[in-house]
């Protein structure tokens, strides 16, 4: 994925506290060019974005009091093989 790439990307978002902190997260989200708020929760944000829309906005959230980070997708695990001939 090159960085100007839009895809949908979560930050975690420390020291949100109820619906004064979500509106102030979204509130702030919302005046950021080049990205899209998708949905704004408790400790969690989605955006539409590419790398330079989500720094900005970890960097205005960050002016805005909160310490946000973004998530990065984990690959799911392939399960365990047992050895052949390894009892359950």
């Amino acid at each position: 994925m090159t960085p100007t790439t839009k895809s949908t990307r979560t930050l975690k978002v420390e020291g949100m506290t109820g619906d004064p902190s979500v509106k102030k997260v979204t509130d702030t989200l919302n005046h950021i060019e080049g990205i899209t708020t998708k949905s704004v929760k408790a400790g969690i944000a989605t955006i539409n974005a590419d790398q330079k829309g989500c720094d900005a906005a970890c960097k205005a959230l960050k002016a805005a009091g909160f310490k946000t980070s973004e998530q990065t997708a984990q690959a799911p695990t392939a399960p365990q093989k047992k050895p052949a001939g390894a009892r359950m």
